[in-house]
C-alpha cells in the first residue's frame, strides 16, 4: 500500500529569494496601461484610485500538482459524470462514489453545457487533495482609517474523499468536516463554527459570520447549491507570496501517511496597515508578488432566494484547479465585493508532495468601503 500524505499544515508565508534575471515592475495608477486586461475591473479600480501598487514579475516554476496526483487525475478520464442535481455520479451507474481522487474531469470540454460545474468540482478535490489540515489565522477587521480589530482562530480540517492514501470509514456519509475555532480576543474565544459537507443531498451543517463561511478559499459552499456556468477563459494578475513553491518540511510519520510542515523559513504578509508611510489601503498586501496564471471563468447562482449574494464569479486556475478570486454582485445585480487569495503553491523538498496552501485571504467590500483581511502563519 502506498504511504498517504496527511498534509497537516501550519501556515505561514515564504520569502522569494529574488534571482538576477528577475524583472519586478511596480504597477500604480500611473502606469495601468502596462498590464493590459490582466486585472479584473475591481483590482483595477483599487490601483487606479491608489488603494494598491502591484509587484508583477513571473514565477520561477509552473504550478502543477504532485506526480501521483496528476497520474490520479488521468485515470479518472469519462469515469465521472454530473447528474441533475450537479452531483459527481459514476458515468456508468449513475451513483455518486463515496471516494474520488485526483480530479474527477481531468478535461474540460468548453463546449460541455456541465463545464462549469466540472471545473468547480475539481476546484473541490484540489482542496481535498489536503487531506487534513491544521491552520492558525488572524483576521484583520478593517476600515478606511485602519485596523478596527483583530481576532485569531484555528481552522482544523478533514477531508474524506479526495485524500491520499484512500478513503476512511465514514458512517455519517460526509465529504469533509471542519471546524473554526476562535481563540481570542476574550468576547470571542471559545466561540465554534462546524461545518460538515454530507456527500448526499442534505444542506451542509454551519453557523454564519461577517464574512460569510461560503466566502472562504473564495468558495467553501456547496456545489449542489448553485447552477453553474462556463463562460470564459482568460490570463489574469493574481497574488503570490512566492516566486518559488513554498518549502514544506517532513514532520511525524503514521503507519498511512506523512505530516508536512511550514518552519521558520517563511515570512507575514505585510497589510498596509503595518507599514509606516503606506498611503494606500490599509487592507492592501504591500509585499505580495502579482503573477499572470491562465483561469477559467465560470458564473454561478445560488439556487435558494434568500441567499445573501446575486451572482458571482469565479477565476479558476486552469492547470491546478485553485479558485484565486471571485467577484460578488448583489441579488439586485449590482457589484458588491471582491475576494480574493494567493497562488499558495507548497511542495516538499523534491516536490514529491505538493498542496494548496493558502497564505492570505482578502474580502474587500467595495460598496461599503471596507476588507477583512486573513493571515494564517
Amino acid at each position: 500500500m502506498r504511504a498517504a500524505s496527511s498534509a497537516l499544515l501550519a501556515l505561514a508565508l515564504c520569502a522569494t529569494t529574488l534571482r538576477a534575471a528577475d524583472t519586478v515592475r511596480e504597477i500604480g495608477a500611473d502606469n495601468l496601461g502596462e498590464v493590459g486586461d490582466l486585472l479584473l475591473p475591481s483590482i483595477r479600480g483599487w490601483v487606479a484610485r491608489g488603494d494598491f501598487i502591484l509587484r508583477v514579475a513571473d514565477l520561477h516554476y509552473s504550478p502543477r500538482w504532485d506526480e501521483a496526483f496528476q497520474a490520479a487525475s488521468q485515470a479518472n478520464r469519462g469515469r465521472y459524470a454530473v447528474d441533475a442535481d450537479r452531483n459527481v455520479v459514476d458515468a456508468e451507474t449513475g451513483e455518486r462514489p463515496s471516494y474520488v481522487f485526483g480530479f474527477p474531469f481531468p478535461v474540460i470540454d468548453t463546449a460541455d453545457t456541465d463545464a462549469g460545474t466540472k471545473v468547480m468540482w475539481n476546484r473541490w478535490y484540489t482542496v481535498y487533495k489536503r487531506t487534513q489540515v491544521s491552520v492558525p489565522s488572524h483576521i484583520h477587521i478593517l476600515g478606511r482609517a485602519g485596523l478596527v480589530r483583530n481576532v485569531e482562530a484555528v481552522t482544523t480540517t478533514l477531508s474524506y474523499t479526495g485524500r491520499e492514501g484512500g478513503p476512511l470509514p465514514n458512517p455519517e456519509q460526509t465529504e469533509y468536516r471542519e471546524i473554526v475555532l476562535q481563540t481570542a480576543p476574550t468576547y470571542v474565544e471559545g466561540i465554534a463554527t462546524l461545518t460538515w459537507r454530507f456527500d448526499d443531498a442534505r444542506w451542509d451543517s454551519l453557523a454564519g459570520s461577517d464574512v460569510t463561511l461560503d466566502d472562504a478559499l473564495v468558495w467553501a459552499g456547496k456545489n449542489q447549491s448553485f447552477t453553474w456556468k462556463l463562460v470564459g477563459q482568460a490570463d489574469i494578475l493574481v497574488p503570490a507570496m512566492s516566486l518559488d513553491p513554498q518549502p514544506l518540511h517532513p514532520g511525524a510519520t503514521w503507519k498511512n501517511g506523512r505530516e508536512w510542515k511550514t518552519a521558520d523559513d517563511y515570512v507575514g504578509v505585510r497589510w498596509g496597515y503595518e507599514v509606516q508611510g503606506w498611503t494606500g489601503a490599509p487592507w492592501a498586501p504591500t509585499n505580495a508578488y502579482w503573477v499572470k496564471r491562465p483561469v477559467w471563468i465560470v458564473e454561478g447562482h445560488p439556487i435558494d432566494r434568500y441567499y445573501s449574494y446575486g451572482r458571482q464569479l469565479f477565476y479558476v486556475d486552469r492547470d491546478t484547479y485553485q479558485a484565486y478570486v471571485k467577484v460578488v454582485d448583489t441579488p439586485a445585480g449590482e457589484y458588491w465585493k471582491t475576494v480574493l487569495v494567493d497562488l499558495g503553491m507548497s511542495c516538499a523538498p523534491e516536490r514529491e508532495r505538493c498542496y494548496p496552501v493558502v497564505a492570505m485571504s482578502l474580502f474587500v467590500d467595495d460598496k461599503n468601503d471596507r476588507a477583512t483581511a486573513t493571515t494564517v502563519e
